[in-house]
């Protein structure tokens, strides 16, 4: 199986899974507890918590471990709605993740104003703009990379802006965490991360908060992670999380492999445009990922590509599985205005570290291939089993 749907979810990654091993062995102990070994696991997660801040350039003690980014942006979200003053709007990127958007509608009610970020206009001079429409605007919240359609947008410009304003921002940083540098982070205040999106296990994940945060618990029951969420820590799964990170960022992110990969990328929608002129991509900018491919093809709905490409060897996506909007095609093709018919075609390829050019190329053989069955006289069998070696 060749796998393109890394934006979901990436395999444990050697490093990962044999810090959980080691810490899962010696490191066991509740480390809220007053003897020894848990002293050993406490250990433990300081030390975890030490390196994370280290990678990701922050304090420490301003990071909260949790179980991945839907909690961490649940937890700012509900500390701002139940914190702000009367009257105080939340500025909210209606391209943002489903956590968000879900969330921000469920709690937010009257006090959320949604906005586009502009693939054309400076964030900046847009946030500006809402500001002067929206005065009583009291936080701003914008994802750093779209988890389908891989575009990346300004969070710099936005944490700049808001930080001249005295306004708190948060980002999601989630997809853009084990792809890209983080070398800038430090300018953010309030942050988010999940390890299954950079080669480490499910059900962990981390908030970075400012010392200005206005504590409202995310799950209440005891005094852990400074009383902000509540739970006994998952001291394997954090040390697998951080060793992750580590592993992906000294191994991978440099700006030559970003940009070789970027060509790979680039080389797949060009032959396959120039082979199917049909094809839609949905894409607002050059400023994506380097990993993600998000387009329609022609012909057949999202389900059809995905179980054929399946029996082909290859894992792709029908946009996110967890961002399906109310219409049944993914939430951020709704909010940039994507025609239905177009939408409900909608695929998202997203490559990992280990995607060679040869497997992109593998990936547009097979759709080729597919396309042709398409176009065969009726009499052809669309049952007919290839294999990759066949493409």
């Amino acid at each position: 199986m060749i796998y393109f749907d890394t934006n979901a979810t990436t395999p444990l990654c050697d490093a990962a899974r044999n810090a959980w091993l080691d810490a899962s062995a010696h490191r066991w102990g509740n480390p809220s507890a007053g003897y020894g070994l848990a002293a050993k696991a406490k250990a433990g997660l300081n030390h975890s918590r030490e390196r994370l801040g280290r990678l990701l350039q922050v304090d420490a003690e301003s990071i909260v471990f949790c179980s991945g980014a839907t909690e961490a942006s649940n937890i700012w979200l509900r500390a701002f709605f139940e914190k702000k003053e009367e009257g105080q709007k939340l500025l909210v990127s209606k391209l943002d993740h489903s956590c968000v958007v879900e969330t921000c509608e469920k709690l937010g009610k009257d006090a959320v104003c949604w906005f586009e970020p502009s693939s054309s206009t400076s964030v900046s001079d847009q946030l500006e703009h809402a500001y002067s429409e929206i005065p009583s605007i009291a936080g701003v919240v914008m994802m750093a990379a779209n988890n389908v359609t891989g575009e990346l947008f300004d969070w710099k410009g936005a944490a700049a802006w808001c930080g001249r304003k005295g306004i708190p921002f948060f980002c999601d940083t989630t997809q853009w965490i084990g792809k890209l540098p983080t070398d800038d982070f430090k300018e953010l205040d309030y942050f988010c991360g999940s390890a299954h999106k950079f080669g480490g296990p499910k059900g962990v994940g981390f908030l970075k908060l400012s010392r200005k945060f206005k504590s409202a618990p995310g799950q209440t029951g005891g005094g852990q992670e400074g009383g902000v969420r509540a739970g006994t820590e998952a001291t394997a799964n954090i040390a697998a999380m951080v060793e992750a990170l580590d592993f992906y960022s000294v191994s991978f992110s440099s700006e030559n492999e970003i940009d070789l990969r970027q060509s790979w990328k680039k080389r797949f929608k060009e032959k396959l445009s120039d082979s199917i002129p049909e094809v839609v991509f949905h894409e607002r900018s050059d400023q994506t990922l380097w990993n993600t491919v998000c387009l329609s093809l022609p012909g057949k709905p999202s389900g059809w590509w995905v179980e054929r490409l399946d029996r082909l060897g290859f894992a792709v996506a029908a946009g996110a599985a967890c961002s399906t909007g109310h219409t049944g095609v993914p939430r951020v093709m709704e909010a940039m205005g994507v025609d239905a018919s177009v939408a409900s075609r909608n695929l998202r390829f997203s490559a990992g570290w280990d995607t060679t050019n040869q497997n992109w190329d593998g990936l547009l053989g097979a759709i080729l291939h597919l396309v042709a069955q398409m176009q065969a006289p009726s009499s052809s069998s669309e049952s007919e089993v290839i294999s990759i070696e066949d493409l």
